[in-house]
C-alpha cells in the first residue's frame, strides 16, 4: 500500500474517530451481516481502523484479530477493550504480522481497503488471505467506487478478473453486491460500494 495513504488517514486520524465511530457497524456491514458466522469463530479484520467492527464482534464472543496498518488509528485503545489481540501492520499484500502464526480464520473481513491497492498487490493480498481461510471460511470485503481524498487516493478495482483469481484459488463467489454509501458526505460525492465475498472449500 502506498505510504501516500497511510499517511493521509494519520493525518486525520482524529477527525475519522468521530465520524467512524458515529456508524453503526449493523448498518456499514448490512450486506454481509448474514455471512458471519455464529460466535465463537476465529475472525480476522483486516485494515480494522478504528476498531469498532472488531469490538463490536469480539463483544459477540468472536475471538478477533484487528490488523491496522495506520499508527494515528490504532493511538487509542477504548474500542479496544474486547478485542484479543491487537497488531499493527501493513493489511496488504504481505500482511507480514500474520506469517508463521498457525492462525486460520473461518471469518475475514476488510473494509474500504481494497482499492487502496494497485493491481498487483491485490492479487498478492488475495493470495494470502486465501491461505489464511479455515475450509469453509468466508473472506467479505468492500470496495470504494468514486471519488477519495487526494492524499488517500484509490485504485480502480476490476471486479470480473479480482473474482475469476479468486476462484483459481478455490474460492466460491457467495455475493457480488452493489450499495450505496451510508456516510451522507460519500452519497453527495456519488461514492458507491461494491461488496465481495468468497467462500473457501470444507476440507476433504
Amino acid at each position: 500500500m502506498n505510504r501516500l495513504v497511510l499517511d493521509g488517514y494519520d493525518r486525520v486520524a482524529s477527525d475519522l474517530f468521530e465520524r467512524y465511530d458515529a456508524l453503526d457497524t449493523r448498518e456499514v456491514n448490512a450486506p454481509i451481516m448474514h455471512l458471519v458466522p455464529s460466535p465463537p469463530s476465529r475472525v480476522l479484520d483486516v485494515g480494522a481502523g478504528t476498531g469498532r467492527d472488531a469490538a463490536w464482534l469480539a463483544a459477540l464472543g468472536h475471538n478477533v484479530v484487528a490488523v491496522e496498518p495506520t499508527h494515528g488509528l490504532r493511538g487509542r485503545e477504548a474500542p479496544l477493550f474486547a478485542i484479543r489481540h491487537r497488531v499493527a501492520g501493513r493489511p496488504a499484500p504481505e500482511l507480514e504480522t500474520l506469517s508463521g502464526r498457525p492462525d486460520v480464520f473461518d471469518f475475514i473481513k476488510l473494509t474500504a481497503v481494497w482499492a487502496h491497492l494497485d493491481q498487483d498487490e491485490q492479487r498478492q493480498s488475495l493470495d494470502v488471505l486465501s491461505s489464511l481461510l479455515a475450509p469453509g471460511g468466508v473472506l467479505a470485503f468492500s470496495i470504494k467506487c468514486g471519488a477519495a481524498p487526494s492524499d488517500r487516493p484509490v485504485h480502480k478495482v476490476e471486479i470480473g478478473p479480482t473474482i475469476a483469481h479468486a476462484r483459481s484459488l478455490g474460492l466460491s463467489l457467495l455475493l457480488d453486491l452493489d450499495a450505496p454509501s451510508v456516510q451522507p458526505a460519500n452519497r453527495a460525492l456519488g461514492v458507491t460500494w461494491t461488496w465481495l465475498a468468497f467462500e473457501a472449500p470444507l476440507a476433504q
